[in-house]
């Protein structure tokens, strides 16, 4: 395991470099679609949460998800509709605020407004591939959890809801 040097000698810490955000490598690199068709794609997630028709998103074949309640991803479409699909079903709407693209990578700013009214801001992180999304990490807004812990859980598992 790789090892870096904190600040004023406080000891080491590990590099996070098995994280699937952080590979390289053929899967990640093998081809490219243009900027706008990305975003065209990244915006087409974010509004299936308030359509509820995951379908015609673009996921690469091998397309990865790290939902933000569990560390363990979710491999393929199907296991992936198969938590997101429950999820949007909160959803009332949803406003892109920003998208970037940077082949290999891009990243998605988007509120969600639930279907009890809350408002969650959601980041994403996505790697990219020439299928199109190939990894998902959403990160809901620190604010958020830390102020409506409950409201958060109960809106992505559904228990209590």
């Amino acid at each position: 395991m790789t090892t870096t040097q904190t600040p004023a000698g406080q000891g080491s810490r590990p590099l996070v470099e098995s994280h699937p955000a952080n590979r390289t490598g053929p899967a990640a690199n093998s081809g490219q679609l243009d900027k706008e068709t990305y975003r065209r794609i990244i915006e087409a997630y974010f509004k299936a949460f308030e359509t509820h028709d995951f379908s015609k998103v673009q996921f690469s074949q091998n397309v990865e998800f790290l939902p933000p309640i569990s560390r363990l991803a979710l491999k393929g479409r199907e296991e992936i509709e198969s938590f997101v699909e429950p999820v949007s079903s909160r959803v009332l709407a949803v406003q892109v605020l920003n998208v970037n693209v940077d082949f290999p990578t891009a990243s998605g700013l988007w509120q969600i407004t639930t279907t009890k009214g809350a408002q969650y801001t959601v980041h994403n992180f996505f790697r990219l591939d020439d299928e199109g999304l190939l990894y998902i990490w959403p990160v809901i807004d620190p604010f958020v959890t830390i102020n409506d812990p409950l409201g958060v859980v109960e809106w992505l598992t559904g228990n209590g809801y």
